[in-house]
């Protein structure tokens, strides 16, 4: 009789074990669902937070451009009637650098932008429904042709990204 409590004793254990062992199974498994579902919001949190960093950073070389208009406008049409100082082409000239050089800072953006679009740091469709026609635009701009020379660019991701799209 002993021998069948021990080997009743012993079932009643394994089934315990085995109930356990099932509980554990199917609560990992809703926790790895909870889990990945947290990782997917953070990674869209990730790629908003980026998406807006790449927005504010366009926003911001396109707001220096503009406001380098107002400054330029008087001194062109000062040019255009024969009309600039010495001191006036001087400042022309100066202000001619820095306006190429808020070019150079919206294209860098944007070419920082189409970087991070092909490591895939941000949400590819989402990327494309906002800058596509931006870039297009850009690309084909004739005041911006000599930026995107494919022999001198350094602005290759902007021009990888542009061709990735036209092909698709």
């Amino acid at each position: 009789m002993e021998g069948n409590t021990f080997n009743i004793y012993s079932l009643a254990v394994s089934i315990i074990a085995l109930l356990f062992s099932f509980y554990s199974f199917l609560k990992s498994k809703k926790d790895i669902g909870i889990a990945q579902k947290n990782a997917n919001e953070a990674l869209k949190l990730q790629y908003g937070a980026i998406e807006l960093q790449i927005r504010t950073g366009i926003t911001s070389a396109r707001n220096t451009i503009n406001n380098m208009t107002p400054i330029l406008s008087p001194l062109l049409a000062k040019k255009q009637s024969g009309l600039l100082s010495t001191e006036d082409s001087y400042t022309l000239e100066l202000l001619y650098k820095a306006y190429d050089s808020c070019v150079e800072d919206l294209l860098n953006q944007y070419d920082e932008a189409c970087k991070k679009y092909i490591d895939g740091k941000v949400d590819k469709i989402m990327f494309k429904e906002t800058y596509y026609h931006e870039i297009k635009n850009l690309i084909s701009s004739q005041d911006l042709s000599s930026y995107y020379d494919l022999a001198t660019t350094k602005y290759r991701s902007t021009l990888k990204v542009n061709n990735e799209w036209m092909t698709v």
